[in-house]
């Protein structure tokens, strides 16, 4: 390397507005994200397992009408 290569590794490092912020909302998504996926692993094996496993991801989402839920629900039925 050349001392001009140096010199571009030294500068500071540049801001690109990226701002990372916490999301309280986020971590019951992958919660239930998982829990869903779980009980969809279930299904094949052992199915009253599996519906128990979709039960909780609806209970997870505390009574609220989400995609999780609509998806265990449909899995539920199938």
């Amino acid at each position: 390397m050349s001392d001009g290569e140096d010199d571009f590794m030294c500068e500071e490092e540049e801001d690109y507005g990226l701002e990372y912020s916490e999301d309280s909302n986020s971590e019951p998504d992958v919660d239930l994200e998982n829990q869903y996926y779980n009980s969809k692993a279930l299904k094949e094996d052992d199915p009253k397992a599996a519906l128990q496993s979709f039960q909780k991801v609806l209970d997870l989402e505390g009574g609220e009408k989400g995609e999780w839920g609509f998806k265990a629900l449909k899995q539920m039925i199938k």
